[in-house]
């Protein structure tokens, strides 16, 4: 396995930059997404790109801009639109390498996870797989879940990031009826960012094969100790059922 990171250029011309674990034997992929002001050297994200490693996928995984990682941009700019565009323009660098493979499997956390899904919703067939990790779903359903946290103590909604409002004008209920691969969801059982009962709508319009994990006690990020090993034990057993022994993944 080959590791490297070097950055790439985005359409808006600012460098993204993108870790590659590359075994040219392999031929299974995953691209793996942080979430909102996140980065790829989060312990989450490094965690389950570990995970697919073991499994011998080949696996990308990038910072994008605007946020807290390497790559360009400045975080008061951070959008769902500009998380979704670079998850777009990784993948359309990818494609020009040759240890490049389709289907692939998708991985995002939060904003990360709706931009894997509304990628799979566009393009189904370039996606075998996706696990969606506390996943943004849409604005409405995110309006409700703030409402609940600042409901008494309305000033704090200006301490909400610019993409919390930008993101109220984006659901994956549109084109959910192109989700037809296999659905992973794993969200924490204390989160409030994203609610779990909002989590299970998105699990139950599902068409495909499809699994929901609540993980007990867990925030919407996942830190603790514990919890990054219920959700490695969750996704190996997701990837020894749904995606070994395939020809092309």
């Amino acid at each position: 396995m080959h590791k490297q990171t070097f950055f790439i250029q985005n359409r808006e011309g600012l460098k993204i930059s993108v870790t590659s674990n590359i075994n040219k034997n392999n031929t299974k992929l995953v691209f793996v997404m942080h979430g909102l002001l996140g980065s790829q050297n989060q312990t989450l994200i490094k965690k389950i790109s570990q995970t697919f490693k073991n499994k011998d996928f080949n696996v990308i995984s990038f910072d994008t801009t605007n946020s807290n990682g390497k790559s360009d941009g400045d975080i008061n700019n951070a959008c769902v639109k500009n998380y979704y565009n670079d998850l777009e323009d990784v993948i359309n660098w990818a494609s020009t390498q040759d240890w490049y493979s389709e289907p692939f499997t998708l991985i995002g956390h939060s904003v990360g996870g709706f931009s894997v899904a509304f990628y799979a919703e566009k393009y189904p067939k370039k996606v075998c797989a996706l696990e969606l990790i506390s996943p943004f779903i849409s604005g409405l359903l995110s309006l409700e879940a703030y409402n609940k946290i600042y409901m008494y103590n309305p000033q704090k909604i200006e301490d909400l990031p610019f993409a919390y409002f930008e993101g109220l004008g984006y659901t994956l209920f549109s084109l959910i009826e192109n989700l037809i691969m296999p659905v992973i969801i794993i969200i924490g059982e204390k989160d409030r960012t994203i609610l779990p009962n909002h989590a299970r709508i998105l699990y139950e319009s599902l068409p495909g094969k499809k699994e929901f994990h609540i993980i007990k006690n867990a925030p919407h990020t996942f830190r603790n100790t514990g919890h990054l090993k219920e959700i490695n034990r969750i996704s190996e057993n997701w990837i020894n059922k749904i995606l070994i022994n395939k020809k092309s993944i």
